[in-house]
């Protein structure tokens, strides 16, 4: 990466329905890196590296994920995953995905999923 460059990445939200969001993270890196998508969940004081997704839209790779969850690559530098069936439990999760940059983390925006307020 050319010095002075300067990587941005944001994740953004997309509510389906009262029970499902999609969390879409997106950066501007040139380098082939693998996206890594965080949660904490309410009255946790860390985030948790829950889902590492990296690749091209024809040949993602995708950690092992629950059953209510699908991740996808659209892009080598935009990564979405999609949440089913969340619970009430789930309300005030907050998330942030993170990319690496020269050996340092680079974190996006973080976000936190309200389902009462979605729809």
């Amino acid at each position: 990466m050319a010095a002075g460059f300067i990587v941005v990445i944001a994740l953004t939200t997309n509510y389906f329905n009262e029970t499902s969001v999609e969390l879409r993270c997106e950066h501007n890196s040139n380098q082939r890196v693998a996206v890594g998508f965080y949660r904490k969940v309410p009255y946790s004081n860390a985030f948790e590296r829950t889902i590492a997704i990296g690749g091209k839209t024809e040949n993602c790779t995708v950690t092992p994920l629950p059953d209510n969850v699908k991740c996808y690559c659209i892009s080598e530098q935009n990564m979405g995953c999609k949440i089913y069936q969340q619970r009430p439990t789930n309300d005030g999760e907050k998330w942030k995905c993170a990319i690496p940059s020269n050996s340092i983390a680079v974190f996006s925006n973080i976000v936190r999923l309200s389902f009462s307020d979605s729809c």
